[in-house]
């Protein structure tokens, strides 16, 4: 009875090869002990890549998504702007791609392709809405469509 509770706790602790174990030291024989590996680990850690706005207490980064292997957000540079930058985890690879005026929106990843909004929610002079790509470099930025006073923003 206790040697069938024994071998019960045992699996449940040791799994399956814990019955043989019990099984070959009843015969006489004692079990070999051997190491295991354990698989490699990596802790996750957080590291600031590229300090972009020096002037503030922070660029405030946002609409951060992965575009083909690069990283695209949108940050507040030293001049005030917002900008549209890329990364590849790198402080060399991370670069401006091109400053907006107005704020930048949403990002969207369409078919490996980056889609954005800039726009001016003001309530003072003109609201701008308007629809952006890019590939990542500035000629490869470009407006797609103008919105501006074509729809309601209440």
């Amino acid at each position: 009875m206790f040697s069938k509770l024994l071998s019960k706790s045992l699996s449940s602790w040791f799994g399956s090869s814990a019955r043989s174990r019990l099984a070959s030291s009843r015969k006489g024989r004692t079990p070999r002990l051997r190491l295991e590996p354990l698989e490699d680990r990596t802790l996750l850690s957080a590291f600031l890549v590229k300090d972009i706005n020096t002037n503030t207490v922070g660029s405030n980064p946002s609409n951060l998504l992965n575009v083909n292997g690069t990283l695209f957000f949108s940050a507040t540079g030293n001049d005030g702007l917002t900008g549209l930058w890329k990364s590849d985890g790198t402080a060399a690879g991370t670069t401006l791609v091109q400053e907006f005026k107005p704020s930048l929106g949403t990002f969207v990843n369409v078919n490996g392709e980056l889609f954005f909004e800039v726009f001016n929610p003001s309530f003072i002079g003109t609201r701008t809405a308007q629809l952006w790509k890019s590939d990542g470099t500035g000629p490869g930025t470009q407006l797609v469509k103008d919105f501006t006073g074509q729809y309601n923003f209440f």
